[in-house]
């Protein structure tokens, strides 16, 4: 796969006790109610990932929507249906990323699904039956 870009974002936490233990959304979680201090975010557009200091593993970028590709979300949402899934390197306002089936989509675009109300994802009728 070949990744012409990527946005890097950085993230600096402070807190009293050991967060070792925690996942990443439990962090991020102490520092947005007050529990822990984000002192620093920053997002930059990085134009060749693999030569950062930090490079991402692209098998994770590689599209889990390729065609070719065993198909582990479930089935594609229609060409014409309301919301578009963003791809990596596409621009939204408010990039939203399902935690079931990997798809994101811009919050930030009214249609009859979005803004998706409790942190629903608007593609659940296409997700995968478990």
């Amino acid at each position: 796969m070949s990744t012409e870009k990527l946005y890097k974002t950085t993230i600096i936490i402070w807190s009293d006790t050991d967060p070792a233990s925690l996942e990443l959304s439990d962090l991020a979680r102490e520092a947005e109610s007050g529990d822990s201090y984000c002192a620093h975010q920053e997002t930059v557009l990085v134009s060749d990932p693999t030569a950062d200091a930090h490079p991402p593993d692209l098998e994770f970028f590689s599209s889990a929507f390729d065609e070719d590709e065993d198909d582990d979300e479930g089935e594609e949402p229609p060409s014409d249906f309301p919301v578009r899934v963003l791809r990596a390197g596409d621009e939204a306002e408010d990039r939203t990323t399902c935690n079931t089936c990997g798809r994101s989509w811009d919050d930030a675009v009214v249609t009859g699904y979005t803004p998706a109300p409790s942190a629903r994802c608007p593609f659940e009728t296409y997700h995968k039956d478990e």
